[in-house]
């Protein structure tokens, strides 16, 4: 699953007969019970019914009812394992980020990125002429800003799914942003395009040190497949 501390609430509920006739105390139940299954985080099973009513504060009695009415419309069913929400995987993993929104999110962060990133240039750098200024804006520009880890995911791998971006957004305040940078160009260099093969390279990186070192006098390669294997399991894309 993506992320424990929430859970998504579809706006398709709006016009879902199943959900519009529910009378109000099964539709706060219900809410309980998404909310539940993502903390629970089982791909939409339940916790057995004496754990649930204690974590939604409510009767085993009022749990084992609204279960049942649920199931009657079809919003759940038991299994050998315990109830479990139709579809949550589905609609918990659906990937919104090519929707309008996430575009226009994504678009506003790398503004805010490159703003940020153009003021510490102007704050450390000496003063320059404005035709100086204008005959370099593209190539300070170019050295300055590096591509958001997004765009290097998008570029070297694929579309980006919710849980994928959660493990993007940790691993920009984990990583070195160069380093980020040269793992992405690693995996498209030896045909590795995966989030996991990129980790595993950043993991090494971080625990035994960047590309560069030596070991007994003689250089030693950090990224080879030989020496990350230990920090993660990847197949070609």
């Amino acid at each position: 699953m993506t992320s424990p501390y929430w859970a998504k609430l579809w706006i398709e509920i709006l016009d879902d007969p199943k959900v519009a006739n529910m009378p109000d105390w099964l539709f706060r139940k219900f809410i309980y019970f998404v909310l539940a299954a993502k903390e629970y985080d089982q791909s939409g099973l339940l916790q057995p019914v004496n754990d649930l009513a204690w974590r939604i504060r409510a009767t085993n009695e009022d749990v084992t009812n609204a279960l049942g009415a649920l199931d009657a419309i079809g919003v759940v069913r038991e299994t050998a394992d315990g109830w479990i929400l139709k579809n949550f995987v589905k609609r918990q993993e659906r990937d919104y980020s090519n929707t309008p929104e996430a575009l226009r999110q994504r678009k506003h962060r790398e503004k805010e990125r490159d703003k940020k990133a153009l003021q510490r240039h102007s704050d450390t750098s000496v003063s320059v002429s404005v035709s100086d200024s204008i005959s370099n804006s593209v190539s300070v520009s170019d050295s300055l800003i590096q591509p958001n880890i997004f765009k290097l995911y998008e570029n070297t791998i694929g579309s980006i799914t919710l849980s994928i971006r959660d493990k993007l957004l940790a691993a920009e305040n984990d990583y070195n942003e160069n380093w980020i940078k040269r793992a992405f160009e690693i995996s498209a260099e030896r045909n590795k395009r995966s989030w996991s093969y990129v980790h595993a390279i950043l993991e090494r990186w971080k625990r035994e040190g960047y590309d560069g070192g030596k070991k007994n006098g003689r250089a030693v390669d950090r990224t080879s497949d030989e020496a990350i294997k230990k920090y993660g399991e990847w197949e070609n894309v």
